[in-house]
């Protein structure tokens, strides 16, 4: 067994392709759609089988004026398809987008609500949907 060898956060990440956003957080809910099975031989138990994977993507983060997330290069409105999502859990250094991480083909878009405090920062959210396959943290 190898040796135990745990890191924070603080060197998470999300990008579109090559382009780091400035996160302060994201999470991934996959899930699969379940059939059910009752039936004369389920012995009065409900059988279950999955099926169908999905996920569901939110990530927040502050709103950086020089690089809008709602403009090119990055264009995150609702309904936009996002291609070549990674969303790192560690990286050797900002911006090299290595070790360990979820990745998406693509995600479309489906919310992309934003707040304000008057005394505090910006912040934005999006949420997404998988649109195809996805690989989990590898």
């Amino acid at each position: 067994m190898a040796a135990s060898v745990f890191h924070s956060g603080s060197f998470g990440t999300a990008a579109l392709g090559t382009n780091e956003l400035s996160i302060t957080a994201w999470s991934v809910q996959p899930t699969a759609q379940l059939v059910e099975f009752k039936n004369s031989k389920s012995g009065g138990y409900v059988l279950r089988e999955a099926t169908f994977k999905d996920c569901s993507v939110a990530i927040e983060m502050d709103f950086d004026f020089g690089n809008n997330p709602f403009q090119t290069p990055y264009s995150i409105q609702p309904g936009t398809t996002l291609t070549n999502v990674k969303l790192c859990l560690h990286q050797s250094a900002s911006g090299v987008l290595d070790g360990l991480a979820w990745t998406f083909s693509s995600l479309v878009v489906d919310s992309t609500p934003q707040s304000l405090k008057v005394d505090g920062k910006i912040t934005s959210r999006f949420t997404a949907k998988g649109n195809g396959s996805y690989t989990p943290v590898s």
